[in-house]
C-alpha cells in the first residue's frame, strides 16, 4: 500500500514542473470554492470534515464533478472559440504576423505536408522513423492544446471565484488579492524609501 502511495506522489511531483497540471488543479480548486460559496456560503479554506459529512451529500459531490466536467468539456472550448473569433475580428492577420512572424511565408506549398499524409507514408513504406516523428508531432500538438485548454479553464474559474468573493469575502481568491496587494504595497514603500534616502 505504501509503495502505491509513494508511486502516486512521485508521479504527481514529476508533473509539478508542467504548468498545465497546475492550471488544471487551480481551476478545480477555484471552481470548487465558487460552487461551495454558492451552495453553502462556506469557502474551501473553512471547509471541515463535519460539514462534508452533515451538509453535503454524495449526490451533491457527484453533481459537482458533473458540473466541473461540463465546465471543462463545453464552457472552456466555447470560450476559447469566442476568444479566437474576437481576436480574428478585432485584430487583422497582418498585424498578428507582424508581431509573431509568419512561419509559412518562405515555404512553398509543395514543401509541406499534413500529419495524416506523414502517417500514410510511414505505414505504406513501413518507415518507423517517419512514424515516430508523426507520433511526436501529435504528442507536442496535444500538449499545446491541453496547455491552452487548462489555462483558459484556470482563467474562467478565477473569474467565477472573483464573483464568489463579492458573496463571501473569505473566498479563495481573497488570499491571492491580499498577497498581491501586500506585495505591491511593499514594493511601493521600498521604492519611496529609496527615493527619500537619495534626496537626503
Amino acid at each position: 500500500m505504501l509503495d502505491k502511495i509513494t508511486k502516486i506522489i512521485n508521479t504527481q511531483l514529476d508533473r509539478a514542473n508542467d504548468f498545465k497540471y497546475f492550471a488544471l488543479l487551480g481551476a478545480f480548486v477555484f471552481f470548487l470554492d465558487y460552487m461551495l460559496i454558492l451552495r453553502t456560503n462556506t469557502p474551501v479554506l473553512k471547509l471541515e470534515y463535519e460539514m462534508l459529512s452533515k451538509e453535503i451529500s454524495i449526490g451533491e459531490i457527484l453533481l459537482y464533478f458533473c458540473l466541473f466536467t461540463f465546465f471543462l468539456s463545453f464552457l472552456v472550448p466555447f470560450t476559447r472559440y469566442l476568444i479566437k473569433c474576437g481576436v480574428g475580428l478585432i485584430i487583422p492577420y497582418k498585424w498578428l504576423y507582424f508581431i509573431f512572424g509568419d512561419p509559412w511565408k518562405d515555404i512553398d506549398p509543395n514543401d509541406y505536408f499534413y500529419d495524416f499524409q506523414l502517417q500514410e507514408y510511414a505505414i505504406k513504406n513501413d518507415n518507423s522513423v517517419a512514424y515516430q516523428h508523426y507520433k511526436s508531432l501529435l504528442s507536442s500538438q496535444s500538449n499545446e492544446q491541453k496547455l491552452y485548454h487548462f489555462s483558459i479553464a484556470f482563467l474562467l474559474a478565477t473569474i467565477f471565484d472573483l464573483y464568489a468573493y463579492f458573496i463571501n469575502n473569505d473566498a479563495l481568491i481573497a488570499g491571492f488579492i491580499i498577497l498581491f496587494s501586500e506585495s505591491i504595497d511593499r514594493h511601493i514603500n521600498n521604492f519611496s524609501n529609496r527615493l527619500s534616502y537619495n534626496k537626503i
